[in-house]
């Protein structure tokens, strides 16, 4: 979720979520991305679309990264349509519902993990 630099813009340059896509594709992961600022992104020679629907895209996801925590997202609705969550951001806290199955870790650092230069 969000692969915008920070909260509530649309600004890709420098995102951490390019470099957990590389990572992720690296290891041979379907990835996709929902991000309300983002509606398209153009990264390692890919273009790729958020997608439409939310509900969607978390239940049909194995796994939700949260790396932009954009204001507009509704963190209760992730806890109960996303199957597990990786929250970089805390993002969930802000959520009451603990269902239990995320992970809080710290945001990615810009050169670390693959993530751009």
């Amino acid at each position: 979720m969000g692969v915008a630099f920070k909260r509530d813009v649309s600004d890709t340059r420098e995102s951490p979520a390019l470099g957990v896509i590389l990572l992720l594709r690296q290891k041979d992961a379907d990835v996709r991305y929902h991000d309300p600022h983002v509606p398209a992104v153009q990264h390692e020679g890919r273009t790729m679309s958020s997608a439409a629907d939310l509900v969607a895209a978390l239940e049909g996801s194995d796994c939700t990264v949260i790396v932009t925590d954009h204001a507009q997202y509704d963190w209760a609705l992730v806890r109960r349509h996303a199957r597990a969550v990786v929250d970089t951001r805390h993002a969930l806290a802000q959520s009451n519902d603990d269902a239990g199955r995320h992970t809080d870790l710290p945001p990615p650092r810009p050169g670390a993990m693959g993530a751009p230069q």
